[in-house]
């Protein structure tokens, strides 16, 4: 099932229908191994197939969906290296713009951070609200790379990083799990607004590792999500 997103309005429709499937997968509107019709995608979001399928070689490349030539397209398993080794490379970028946010912290993108946790409260106590939880989570460490002048970075690593946002939406509709996070980044605000940067480097550690250390449960819950 599609998630219907506005489109933007410089958006292509090959962009358009990247982020739409994109989102869709990574949201858990479609599964592992459900099967993606490029005629029935075209008609719900009434564009010819030409961008579908270029989308689809995108996602491919991002191994978020896996083309047969014969037998059709399909949603991709989660593959727990790729997870690992992404976690590996954020913990490195993440330290830098972490110490880059510090030093660059105004009140303005305290306040910002603060109404981003305000509405994570808020939907750790709404039933279902747990995909609104991610996203919300994303919009809040996208302000810390925006304030630390690395929004680049920050697209960089939501393109590459399919298998580690399809784990944390699995991991977000643990209750447990949700609150944790939510407290996590209480502790986060306090580093950055309060130039704690001798804590950084653990924090770090700590905020990623938590996502990895879920890993094994999840495969225990969900195998036929997993390679």
């Amino acid at each position: 099932m599609l998630k219907h997103i506005p489109k933007k309005t410089a958006e292509s429709n090959r962009e358009y229908i990247y982020r739409t499937l994109k989102q869709s997968i990574i949201e858990g509107y479609f599964v592992p191994d459900d099967k993606l019709s490029e005629p029935s995608i075209a008609a719900e979001l009434n564009v010819s197939r030409t961008p579908v399928r270029e989308a689809l070689i995108l996602l491919e490349n991002e191994n978020l969906v896996v083309i047969h030539s014969k037998q059709g397209t399909y949603v991709s398993k989660i593959d727990s290296l790729e997870i690992s080794n992404f976690i590996f490379m954020r913990k490195s970028i993440e330290r830098e713009v972490m110490k880059l946010a510090c030093k660059k912290m105004t009140p303005e993108v305290a306040e910002a951070l603060k109404e981003q946790l305000l509405a994570q409260k808020v939907f750790l106590n709404i039933k279902d609200g747990r995909t609104a939880i991610y996203l919300l989570d994303n919009a809040f460490h996208r302000i810390i790379y925006e304030a630390a002048g690395q929004y680049e970075a920050w697209k960089s690593l939501q393109r590459i990083g399919g298998a580690f946002n399809r784990l944390r939406i699995l991991d977000f509709l643990d209750e447990d799990y949700s609150n944790r996070r939510y407290y996590e980044h209480i502790e986060l605000l306090e580093i950055l607004v309060e130039n704690k940067i001798e804590e950084i480097d653990a924090f770090i550690e700590k905020h990623l590792d938590a996502v990895e250390t879920t890993l094994p449960a999840m495969k225990r819950k969900n195998p036929e999500y997993f390679t």
